[in-house]
C-alpha cells in the first residue's frame, strides 16, 4: 500500500468523525491521532502497534476506515486473536460492504488458529479473591473470554504477594475456563500486644525425669561376656563317654571275630569281620571328635553359674534330670 492510500484513509476517517454527533470533539481529536500513529507504525513495519492505535482509534470515533486499518494490520502481524476481536467487531456493526467480505476472509483464515480463554481469579464456586492476569505482556479482564492463538500459553497472577505463573493450553475453536490453584493459606498472625501467653508458668507441672541410665560395670572392672551353660560341656563329655565305649565294645567284638577267621577262616567270617571294623574306626573317629569339643568347652562354660535359674540366657540348653543327678 502507498502513502496515498493511507491519506485517503485518513481523510475518510476525519470526515467520518466529524459527521458523527455521538462522538465528542476531543474524542475525534484523540482518534485522529491514534489513527495518525497507526499509519507510521504501519508504515515502519510494527504492524501489530499499528493495529492496536487504528482500533484505539475506533474505539474514540467508530468509522470503517479505522476498523478495516486494524484488521489489514493485525493480520499483517499474524497475531489470530486480535483478528478475530476486530472480526467480532465487524460482524456486530455490519452495514458495509467492503468491511463484511474483509471480515469473513479474515475469520475463515484465522479461526482455525485460535480459541477463547476466560481468566478468572478462583475456580467457580470459590470466594473470587482480587487478582490481576496478564498474558504475553498484556493485561486480560478476568471473566470475559476473548480470543489469543491456540497452543501454549504462560499466566501471570498477582494476587498480592508477588506475581505466579502457570502454564495455559487453549485449543483450537474451543472456550478454555481457566482459575489458578487455590492460594497457600496465610502466615498465622502473631498474638497482639497484652495477649496472654500460652507458654507454660513456673506453677504449671514440671516435666518428667529423664529415664536412668543402665548400670554400668564398676570401675576398673572390664564388663565380662557371659560364658556357655555347663550343660553343653556334660553334653559333650556324655557323647565321648558313649561314643567311647561303644568304640571299646566293637574293638573287642573285633579281635574275637578275627581270631576265628584266623582259626577257620571263610568268607562270611571275613564281611563280618570287616563291617566291625568300620564300625570301631567311625566310633573312634566320633568320640575323638567330641572329646576334643568337651575340652573346649572346658574354657568357655560359665562355671560361676550366673546363668542358671529364672536368669538363665537364650541359647543355654537346661540341665536334664539324668545329668541332674550328678
Amino acid at each position: 500500500m502507498d502513502r496515498r492510500w493511507w491519506l485517503r484513509a485518513s481523510l475518510a476517517l476525519v470526515l467520518v468523525a466529524t459527521a458523527s454527533g455521538s462522538a465528542r470533539a476531543d474524542d475525534r481529536a484523540a482518534a485522529a491521532e491514534a489513527y495518525d500513529r497507526g499509519s507510521k507504525a504501519f508504515d515502519a513495519g510494527r504492524f501489530r502497534e499499528a493495529a492496536e492505535q487504528f482500533r484505539a482509534a475506533d474505539r474514540l470515533a467508530p468509522s470503517t476506515a479505522a476498523l478495516s486499518s486494524a484488521l489489514e494490520s493485525a493480520s499483517r502481524a499474524d497475531d489470530p486473536g486480535l483478528v478475530l476481536e476486530l472480526v467480532e467487531i465487524a460482524e456486530a456493526r455490519r452495514g458495509d460492504a467492503g468491511l463484511d467480505t474483509t471480515a469473513a476472509a479474515a475469520r475463515q483464515r484465522f479461526e482455525p488458529r485460535a480459541g477463547k480463554l476466560l481468566p478468572r481469579c478462583a475456580p467457580l464456586g470459590a470466594p473470587p479473591p482480587p487478582c490481576s492476569i496478564r498474558i504475553r505482556g498484556e493485561a486480560r479482564a478476568v471473566g470475559i473470554a476473548r480470543w489469543i492463538a491456540a497452543g501454549d500459553h504462560v499466566v501471570v497472577v498477582d494476587r498480592g504477594a508477588g506475581e505466579e505463573r502457570f502454564p495455559v493450553v487453549v485449543n483450537a475453536r474451543a472456550t478454555v475456563e481457566w482459575a489458578p490453584p487455590s492460594a497457600a493459606p496465610p502466615p498465622a498472625a502473631p498474638p497482639p500486644a497484652g495477649a496472654p501467653s500460652l507458654a507454660p508458668t513456673a506453677s504449671s507441672a514440671p516435666p518428667p525425669p529423664p529415664e536412668a541410665p543402665p548400670p554400668e560395670s564398676p570401675p576398673g572392672e572390664p564388663a565380662r561376656d557371659a560364658g556357655v551353660s555347663p550343660a553343653w560341656f556334660f553334653v559333650g563329655l556324655g557323647a565321648t563317654t558313649v561314643l567311647g565305649g561303644a568304640a571299646i565294645g566293637t574293638g573287642v567284638a573285633t579281635l574275637s571275630r578275627h581270631d576265628d577267621f584266623e582259626t577257620a577262616p571263610s568268607e562270611d567270617g571275613r564281611s563280618e569281620g570287616l563291617l566291625l571294623q568300620n564300625v570301631t574306626n567311625g566310633l573312634l573317629a566320633g568320640a575323638a571328635v567330641a572329646g576334643v569339643a568337651t575340652v573346649v568347652l572346658a574354657f568357655v562354660v560359665d562355671w560361676s553359674g550366673e546363668a542358671g535359674g529364672e536368669g538363665q540366657r537364650a541359647g543355654a540348653l537346661p540341665r536334664s534330670p539324668v545329668l541332674a543327678r550328678f
